[in-house]
């Protein structure tokens, strides 16, 4: 399971390297998943604005994680899943 950030897909000033960092992480998920299946399963999250204590919106990132490292979702592999309200998809 990959974690990425809004920044992925979105230019944002100043986080350049960050961004391009995380948008490699999607192209490994979909690479890996496409080498190792159907043995191994890679998928990520990606993730827009989350709560933290000083929000609060991290579970609803925790259930998708945990749907996607479940049985339920066998047969999914090379997904990149935003968790993010709506705001930032672009997939």
């Amino acid at each position: 399971m990959n974690v990425l950030a809004i920044s992925a897909h979105r230019g944002f000033p100043g986080v350049s390297v960050f961004g391009g960092a995380k948008a490699a992480v999607a192209a490994f998920t979909r690479t890996w998943a496409a080498e190792f299946a159907p043995a191994v399963r890679v998928n990520a999250v990606d993730l827009g604005t989350v709560r933290t204590p000083l929000h609060a919106g991290h579970e609803e990132v925790a259930a998708v994680i945990a749907f996607l490292a479940s049985d339920a979702a066998s047969y999914v592999n090379g997904a990149v899943v935003s968790v993010d309200g709506g705001k930032f998809s672009t997939f």
